[in-house]
């Protein structure tokens, strides 16, 4: 939303009036603080400048660098401007390993916008070695698309269709701009993600409208045209009807989207999520292990030693607890880690943690109240009463009145793995 703002008031702005840029530049930083794939509106922005008003880019690229710059500053303050995701196989590859999947993610890409019908919400196989089948045919068929765009334009060209050449140009560059960003140069938290094409599809569909446009203006072509787009407009908007009946939940959405996957460990995490709220633990256990087989992350082990804990097999559950804090900080692993403490393991060792989870999590309420009851259990009562304080400051209305009036007056606590 921001960023289209942004797009419409520079097409509105008289380029004479750098002044009026401003309220561009600071829907432009919204759009990257909304998420960082903003970054793709302030270079569409750029190349709508450079194309079709130049007169106004050095004001344009002042002020979009300074929300760029401020964007930086505060990435760098909360997360750091390198923080990457660890949920995703492709992650775990070195740069020239993401290169060999890029003709296969293109091509997934195209495959979807044009033959929509096996979808999966997520797609997370990777390739670590050239092959026939996932390099060079994808790799031809992406070179096939490009050709036939580069062909089109120099068309455009030669027919001295300016007006449209430059508008042909300017979409093409928006398409592949919004696809170049998602091609895992640099690594995302999914392989390929449909809902990723929404950006770039509007730059396809700018490019197509180019091209009808030049047809139609030869009126017998009116009617072929006009009928070519209703029947494209019904066929997709059935397949779309189609497709929201995939969802009820989303262990319903998993179940349908895992059999159009392959080696998708996040929907086996999510099928396992969903039987556990169903209470079917055992055959959650088998999702979640199997999630884990797949791709150990820190999701589905902090997931598959929460099904240990319910079950009551507190050594397995630490065991994934503390793996699962190999390959992320997760808050919520902490969490079920400070949970476990106060039912399981050496006491000491227990305590040093929490005081530690503590420190690196200073607002976690949750994390806060069990070490209070871990201090309050072991008699520590002025360390209880401080903990105690801390977790009902932050979190008043988290369920914690009960310990905190029993800690606070010095009073038995009943202590149950939640």
């Amino acid at each position: 939303m921001f960023g289209s703002m942004a797009l419409y008031l520079q097409i509105r702005v008289q380029p004479k009036k750098h002044l009026a840029y401003i309220p561009v530049a600071i829907l432009l930083l919204l759009s990257l603080l909304s998420k960082e794939t903003g970054i793709v509106f302030i270079l569409i922005s750029l190349a709508y400048a450079l194309m079709y008003k130049k007169k106004s880019l050095l004001h344009l690229l002042a002020y979009e660098g300074l929300s760029l710059i401020s964007y930086i500053a505060l990435r760098v303050h909360a997360v750091g401007i390198l923080a990457r995701p660890t949920i995703s196989p492709i992650d775990r590859l070195d740069f020239m390993q993401r290169l060999i999947n890029i003709p296969d993610i293109f091509f997934s890409y195209l495959k979807t916008l044009f033959y929509p019908v096996s979808l999966s919400s997520s797609y997370e196989w990777v390739y670590k070695q050239i092959t026939l089948n996932h390099f060079y045919f994808p790799l031809l068929a992406d070179l096939i698309f490009i050709s036939l765009i580069v062909l089109t334009a120099i068309l455009l060209y030669k027919k001295r269709q300016f007006k449209y050449f430059k508008l042909f140009i300017y979409f093409s560059a928006w398409f592949f701009i919004g696809v170049a960003i998602h091609l895992q140069i640099i690594p995302l938290d999914r392989k390929i993600a449909e809902r990723w094409m929404y950006f770039p599809i509007v730059g396809l569909i700018g490019m197509a409208g180019t091209m009808l446009e030049t047809l139609v203006m030869d009126l017998k072509n009116i009617r072929i045209v006009t009928t070519v787009l209703i029947l494209i407009i019904v066929v997709l908007s059935a397949r779309t009807f189609m497709r929201s009946f995939d969802w009820r939940n989303d262990m319903t959405l998993g179940v349908h989207d895992i059999s159009n996957a392959k080696n998708v460990y996040d929907l086996e995490n999510i099928i396992s999520v969903g039987l556990t709220r169903q209470g079917k633990l055992q055959e959650a256990k088998y999702h979640a292990a199997k999630s884990v087989r797949l791709y150990p992350a820190v999701t589905n082990l902090t997931n598959l030693g929460a099904i240990y804990a319910i079950l009551g097999d507190y050594k397995d559950a630490k065991i994934a607890y503390v793996e699962a804090l190999k390959y992320d900080n997760y808050y919520l692993t902490y969490q079920n880690l400070g949970s476990l403490a106060l039912v399981y393991g050496d006491i000491r060792e227990n305590t040093a943690f929490l005081i530690g989870a503590v420190k690196k999590f200073p607002y976690n309420a949750k994390l806060w109240l069990c070490l209070a009851l871990l201090e309050y259990r072991e008699g520590n009562t002025g360390a209880a009463k401080k903990a105690i304080g801390n977790a009902w400051h932050l979190m008043p209305d988290n369920g914690d009145t009960y310990f905190y009036n029993e800690i606070m007056n010095n009073r038995p606590v009943d202590i149950k793995l939640n």
